[in-house]
């Protein structure tokens, strides 16, 4: 038997890659305070927040505190976010973060959309690259993605990303001080990814 240390699981501090992921359609960077007024617009929305537990009505305040924690969660290994952005475009259109907090090699992919570009196919291109960087650059061997039932539009997007639907995970999403909800529970492997891109 090896004596070796085990590796750091989740490795931090988690970095952003020296240049955006982008598949040529989509880019993926950093965000940052000029992301903000669309933060806001897009977290802010109604069906988002219908979703995801954001604060609503959600505020330039709010936005602020949420670039603060991305930063703090990056230092702490737990998660690294990502601006969603048609390719060389600097609006910002949505926002996919990678979620390092569970068994070692697995990670959980969220994401969200702006209203004003949902139905273009950004969601599921930025989630192959997210899971990309996370295959390659940070050893995942699996990837999930967490979805209400009700949500058939992230269910959509789940299965265009080349993800695979496991079942339905009974009070799998937490809420903060509320009842947690059920989730379909998707899932991406590394040969997952191969497939998608064939």
């Amino acid at each position: 038997m090896s004596d070796a240390e085990p590796p750091a699981w989740p490795p931090s501090p988690l970095t952003w890659p020296a240049e955006p992921l982008s598949d040529g359609v989509v880019d993926l960077d950093r965000l940052t305070d000029d992301d903000v007024p669309r933060l806001v617009v897009g977290a802010g929305d109604s069906e988002t927040a219908r979703w995801i537990p954001v604060p609503h009505p959600y505020t330039a305040r709010d936005a602020r505190e949420f670039l603060a924690l991305v930063e703090e969660a990056a230092q702490e290994g737990r998660m690294l976010a990502f601006g969603l952005r048609r390719a060389g475009q600097a609006p910002l259109c949505g926002a996919v973060a990678l979620h390092l907090e569970g068994r070692v090699g697995e990670a959980e992919i969220g994401f969200w959309v702006a209203p004003d570009a949902r139905g273009e196919g950004l969601a599921p291109r930025g989630v192959r690259l997210v899971a990309r960087h996370a295959i390659s650059a940070l050893g995942c061997h699996r990837l999930e993605l967490l979805t209400h039932p009700d949500n058939t539009a992230s269910q959509r997007a789940c299965e265009r990303a080349g993800a695979l639907r496991e079942g339905v995970r009974r009070a799998g999403i937490a809420r903060d001080d509320r009842e947690p909800l059920d989730a379909v529970v998707y899932s991406l492997l590394p040969g997952d990814l191969a497939a998608a891109r064939a």
